[in-house]
């Protein structure tokens, strides 16, 4: 039996038959495009639903890359086969064009720079663009580049100057904010369409290509060399546009496939399939999955985008799926985010516009142990990390005052009192939960305070050497009661 094979990334599109009829048709309707562009973002904003899909637009747009300014989660990012690219400072509630300057309208791939989000990389079939305004112009940076279809981009986040591009001429590199890039592809060859970097050590690098292979490179990519078993079986399932790493276990890797998705434990040394529940398996093209996204708050959780079947939710690390398709009128999902506040919060690229989704079945009460203070009802989970002057660092222990909306953590001895943190239920005044706080310290602490039931999260920093003040955050939390 053979099984069918794409032959080439979805990112590029299924077939490049079927893309060039597009960008034929696109020639077509580029007339009525402003007027279809009007009507889907004047539409009237639709609030997101929990636990099912709602979309404000861009309406009827094919998005296929989306990106979450990390410094200001409410700027969304979406990039199109055929428009550019659109921005929401809403939360996607509205959207407006942003593509001054970029000459080609087929993006396949955005990446933002992390410190400094303004800076934001466009990978289309014309090559790389750069936007150092948030959106507002672009400007080509292809010098170097030997094929001007990118698919993928990933920024190196201990040295943002660093990025990849994965082009059908295999990967290239810059080390100076994408101004010139070099070939990087010792071991690899041609037709890359996906990468991830690791995290916690970004030397550590995989890239998807047609072929069907996983390649993998631990030395920044000057060289590469081929995973092991599983997405390089001899039937030859073709690795999508998909590949997760989990940044609290960077061994765990994930690889979407036209059979379902590959888990690998080890690094890439070895990988198994998990399907169950995923429609249609046996490597039918509709069936692909085009887009991972790991839960930041629960590991064990993702979400796969599929090709024709929509998006499905994995709570055992991949072994089986469920499907999450209430509100999802388009089935073809190209691309998955998550909110890196509100976890809670996913954004899914589709080929009808960008659809979003509440979820209400997050990590679930709060369980107190030894370093968690669990507040108000259990629903919010505290805890403090600390670090001295001379590197030393642990977790607060924590002790709950009854009631069960207070506490307080103690770093270097029981009877020595550094935070008193409190949660309290202001959504009679204004619709919020409140987070006040104080200390009684001068070293480093981040105090976290998590909403367990939408996956929120508020961050609250000490520096070294300064006392701590009090936090008086009574717009911490939105979501009543």
């Amino acid at each position: 039996m053979v099984r069918p094979r794409l032959p080439g990334s979805a990112a590029f599109g299924l077939t490049r038959e079927r893309e060039n009829m597009k960008k034929a048709a696109h020639s077509r309707v580029d007339r009525l495009l402003p007027a279809l562009i009007v009507l889907g973002l004047t539409a009237s904003a639709v609030s997101a639903g929990v636990n099912v899909w709602t979309t404000n637009g861009p309406g009827g747009i094919d998005i296929r890359a989306l990106a979450i300014d990390p410094a200001n989660p409410a700027t969304l990012y979406a990039g199109s086969y055929g428009n550019g690219v659109f921005k929401s400072t809403d939360s996607g509630g509205t959207w407006v064009r942003a593509d001054t300057g970029l000459a080609n309208p087929y993006i396949n791939a955005l990446a933002i720079r992390p410190a400094a989000p303004a800076t934001l990389y466009a990978g289309t079939d014309d090559g790389v663009y750069k936007s150092t305004d948030a959106g507002g112009t672009w400007v080509a940076v292809n010098t170097g580049l030997t094929n001007p279809l990118v698919g993928a981009l990933v920024i190196d986040p201990s040295n943002p100057a660093m990025l990849y591009a994965g082009t059908w001429d295999g990967v290239f590199k810059s080390t100076n904010s994408g101004d010139t890039w070099t070939a990087a592809n010792t071991g690899l060859g041609s037709y890359v369409f996906t990468l991830a970097i690791d995290p916690s050590n970004p030397a550590t690098l995989y890239a998807g290509k047609y072929g069907p292979q996983v390649f993998k490179s631990t030395d920044s990519g000057r060289t590469w060399a081929a995973t092991g078993a599983g997405p390089n079986d001899p039937w030859g399932y073709d690795v999508a546009p998909a590949l997760a790493i989990r940044s609290a276990t960077p061994a765990a890797v994930y690889a979407g496939t036209s059979e379902g998705v590959f888990k690998s434990t080890d690094g890439g040394g070895s990988w198994t399939l998990g399907n169950t529940g995923l429609p249609h398996p046996g490597g039918l093209t509709y069936n692909t999955v085009l887009a991972l996204a790991i839960d930041p708050a629960a590991p064990a959780t993702l979400f796969a985008g599929t090709f024709g079947a929509g998006v499905f939710k994995s709570t055992d690390g991949g072994a089986t799926w469920t499907e999450m398709n209430a509100g999802l009128t388009n089935l073809t999902v190209y691309a998955l985010t998550i909110d890196p506040s509100t976890p809670a919060r996913i954004y899914a690229g589709t080929a009808g516009g960008v659809y979003e989704y509440l979820r209400a079945d997050t990590s679930g009460p709060c369980v107190p142990d030894p370093t968690t203070l669990c507040l108000n009802g259990s629903r919010f989970k505290v805890t403090t990390n600390w670090t001295t002057r001379d590197g030393r660092s642990a977790s607060g222990r924590a002790v709950a005052f009854s009631g069960g909306e207070a506490g307080y953590f103690w770093f270097f001895g029981a009877s020595n009192v550094e935070v008193v943190v409190k949660v309290l239920n202001g959504c009679g005044v204004n619709s919020r939960y409140w987070t006040f706080a104080c200390g009684l310290t001068d070293v480093n602490v981040v105090l976290t305070v998590t909403d367990t039931q939408t996956g929120t999260v508020r961050t609250y920093v000490n520096p070294q050497g300064t006392p701590l003040s009090s936090i008086q955050d009574t717009d911490a939390f939105s979501v009543c009661p």
